[in-house]
């Protein structure tokens, strides 16, 4: 099935792309490499159809090619920066992102699973059928 918006996304995943997080990382990540508004604009416009796998992981260097003032940039190393922060918490949706920072050059971290499911999922699950106190006792 493919998605097509962000608000489709996997509970687990949604609970990082929409995080506060993601905006303090892009905003580190603008500190680190001097990027102007454009740039950062430019790298933030990439990350939903990377989220959204229209974008290959593996495609993230060459479309950073296309970022404004791209030659005065290490491509390499933003590539890297944004493969670490950003998508690696990801990994387990999107795959690849290992083989992107080993391409880049990079050591890759130890993998953090996503919650498989939701907190909302966890108190009120779909397909718990039975009495409420068959309820109450499977989760005290």
């Amino acid at each position: 099935m493919k998605i097509n918006t962000l608000q489709e996304l996997p509970e687990e995943v949604k609970e990082i792309v929409f995080s506060s997080k993601i905006t303090d990382i892009n905003r580190e990540i603008a500190n680190k490499f001097s990027l102007n508004f454009a740039q950062i604009d430019y790298i933030v416009n990439l990350e939903t159809p990377l989220f959204l796998k229209e974008i290959p992981v593996l495609d993230l260097p060459q479309k950073l090619e296309n970022i404004e003032g791209a030659q005065e940039l290490d491509l390499r190393s933003l590539s890297l920066e944004i493969a670490y922060k950003i998508l690696w918490p990801l990994q387990d949706y999107l795959g690849q992102v290992d083989r992107l920072i080993l391409r880049l050059g990079g050591k890759v971290p130890r993998l953090k699973h996503l919650r498989k499911v939701s907190l909302q999922h966890e108190l009120f699950p779909d397909e718990d059928k039975g009495t409420l106190n068959n309820f109450l006792k499977k989760y005290e």
